[in-house]
């Protein structure tokens, strides 16, 4: 083995073998609060962020929604405008048959229910699209 060969294997195994040192001093952030950034987080979107599932919405689906779990792993205040059950329209249970949570049809609408939220988080519209932003 040349010194040249040695050389060039020292220079490319010294990063991995300072990469496997555990430094103790980097100390991952405390964020077991959010420090006020994240005091009210509004979700605005269309129907994913609502949490339109399987060809419908209801209560279930929209505490499933991803604003609503970003909203638990932030640790921040989360409030949305619930929907009765069966929803509006309601959710697939089973494709293939067409069926609906609680038996209900493809085209009725339980609405809201009435709510004391303080404001809401999710205001996110099923259908959306952005330009509507322009067009309304």
């Amino acid at each position: 083995m040349t010194l040249r060969t040695l050389a060039a294997s020292l220079l490319l195994a010294l990063p991995l073998i300072a990469g496997c040192r555990n430094d103790e001093t980097l100390a991952a952030p405390d964020v077991s609060t959010s420090g006020g950034l994240m005091a009210r987080y509004v979700a605005m979107g269309n129907s994913i962020t609502a949490g339109y599932q399987s060809g419908g919405i209801n209560d279930s689906t929209q505490r499933r929604s991803y604003a609503a779990v970003f909203a638990r792993q932030a640790g921040a205040p989360y409030f949305y405008a619930s929907l009765r059950m069966p929803g509006c329209t309601a959710p697939f249970t089973l494709n293939p048959t067409q069926a609906r949570v609680g038996g209900a049809a493809a085209t009725g609408c339980a609405l809201r229910a009435p709510d004391q939220n303080p404001f809401l988080s999710n205001v996110a519209v099923p259908g959306a699209r952005a330009v509507s932003a322009l067009t309304n």
